[in-house]
């Protein structure tokens, strides 16, 4: 009984700390810093003219908070609906994604395991660092026009706190 008592609690411990929420605040930064929207690592970089592709991978024991990279005053989101699908060969066509766009921005997120969107949101502003949605082991890709970047592949970010970028 002792036995099962302590793997209770430990599944307990595991499943808390995968699914924190720590306060992150990046009041200090510049206005114009574009900010990682999730915990996760740089997967690849693409720039092509004024155009830059940043694609990140979120494992599962990331924190999965989706947060809001910039101020956004005017945003559009569009979902679309399906199965999480972490080991077929078509999950990046039927699993679930949700794209929001700003005005130099766009973000998709492909999520594999859970994806708990919160982007109904009623009113048209979010602020930076603004909570915004939840994945787990998934991938989110950023499109950003005219942006200066301060990370490389690689790198380890964290949500609504690590710079990827300053906006021109």
């Amino acid at each position: 009984l002792q036995a099962l008592s302590l793997i209770f609690v430990a599944i307990l411990f595991l499943w808390g700390f995968m699914f924190r929420n720590p306060e992150r605040n990046a009041l200090h930064i510049s206005s114009n810093a574009f900010l990682s929207p999730i915990d996760g690592v740089i997967e690849n970089i693409q720039t092509q003219g004024a155009n830059t592709t940043i694609t990140l991978r979120v494992d599962l024991f990331s924190v999965g908070v989706l947060r809001s990279p910039i101020n956004l005053d005017c945003f559009e989101v569009c979902v679309r609906h399906g199965a999480p699908l972490l080991f077929a060969k078509a999950h990046k066509i039927l699993s679930p994604k949700t794209v929001l766009k700003g005005e130099n921005f766009k973000m998709q997120i492909f999520s594999q395991l859970f994806h708990i969107p919160s982007l109904e949101i009623s009113h048209q502003k979010l602020e930076r660092g603004e909570r915004i949605g939840f994945i787990k082991a998934g991938t989110v890709k950023l499109e950003i026009k005219n942006i200066e970047l301060k990370t490389n592949i690689g790198d380890r970010v964290l949500g609504g706190e690590s710079v990827l970028g300053y906006l021109q």
